[in-house]
Parts: structure tokens; sequence; C-alpha cells
């Protein structure tokens, strides 16, 4: 093997290392390129894309959550059915004994999914500028955003709430939004299923 032969191995095993160590960083760290980057800039899905029942949970008088049931579409990537959930759970209840927990105004930005399988859901500052605020209230808005990910999407581990693109400390004082989180069952009722007669 001549000499310029045995420089150009070693160079070549040397920006293999890197690549490998890089993408090893990345992997501890739950990253990945898919995960980083947005999840997509187009539509949410396509007019022959089949329908999906999906469940959103709203505030009941007595402190629970309940679900109501929502079409939405079957899309390609399973990250814009996790958006469209999340936008139909911004939108007002439907039945009269339910309320809303979301407040009024406030934006999707964003749903990421992570290696780790944590979806992140990026809102407009307005979750945290519009909300009424207490520690019974926050827990209801936090709870209602990560079942309704949760309970309609099995490979999501746990759902952290972003807002304006960064982590923030509480949502209005109360709930600490610094890490992520599952389902309360104690606050979550199953669905009620309704029998035809």
């Amino acid at each position: 093997m001549s000499k310029k032969e045995m420089i150009g191995l070693v160079v070549g095993c040397l920006l293999l290392g890197v690549v490998v160590s890089v993408l090893a960083f990345r992997g501890r760290m739950g990253l990945s390129q898919s995960a980083s980057a947005p999840a997509t800039s187009g539509p949410l899905f396509q007019t022959q894309d089949p329908p999906m029942t999906v469940y959103v949970y709203y505030g009941t008088p007595d402190g629970a959550l309940e679900s109501e049931s929502r079409v939405i579409f079957q899309s390609a990537q399973r990250i814009n059915q996790m958006k469209q959930a999340v936008l139909e759970a911004l939108k007002p209840p439907q039945q009269m004994d339910h309320l809303a927990v979301v407040p009024d105004g406030v934006s999707l930005r964003e749903v990421y999914l992570d290696a780790r399988h944590t979806a992140y859901v990026d809102f407009t500052g307005e979750l945290s500028s519009r909300h009424s605020g207490g520690s019974t209230s926050e827990w209801m808005t936090v709870q209602a955003i990560t079942s309704t990910l949760m309970k309609n999407f099995e490979e999501i581990t746990n759902v952290q709430l972003l807002m304006d693109g960064k982590s923030a400390e509480t949502l209005k004082g109360h709930v600490d939004l610094s890490y992520p989180f599952t389902v309360d069952a104690s606050l979550v009722r199953p669905p009620v299923m309704v029998s035809a007669p």
C-alpha cells in the first residue's frame, strides 16, 4: 500500500469516527434528524384520506375530564394526525355539560415527536397569557392535551407543552411545565359508549 493510500485510509477512518460519534451523541440525547425538524409545512391531510375518530378531552363541572369524539383524517404522516387531534381539542366542546379547559385564542404552532416518543406540543403564548390560572384549572389544561394525544396515539409515551417554541417554567404560576406528562388516570373518565336502541 502506497503512502497516499495509507493517508487516505486514515483520513477516511477519522471522518467515519466523527460521524459515528455525532450520531451516537444525538441518540443519547433522544434526538433524531426527523424529530428535530418541523413535521410538515404542507396541508395536514389530503381530500382522499379516509376519516378516523379521535377523542378530545374537556372539563366537567365536578372537576374531571371527559371525552368527545371528533372525526379527523388519516393522513399519511402520523404526526399530522396528532396535529389534527390537538386542533380539535382547541375548539369549544359540543356537549353542554363540558367545559373548555384551553383558553380561547390559543393557536397551535407545531407538534414534534422525538426518538423516545415524547410528543412536544408548541402553543402560542396565549396559552399562558389568557389562562385564568389556579392549580386545578392549569392541571386540567395540561391533562386535556396530554390525554387527547396519549389516548389516541399509543406510540406516545408522554407529552411536554411548549410556548412560543420554548420550554416554560409554569403554565400560569402553578403547574410546572419543565418536564413531560403522562395521563392522570384519576382525572380522566373513560369514553361513554352510547348503544343503539
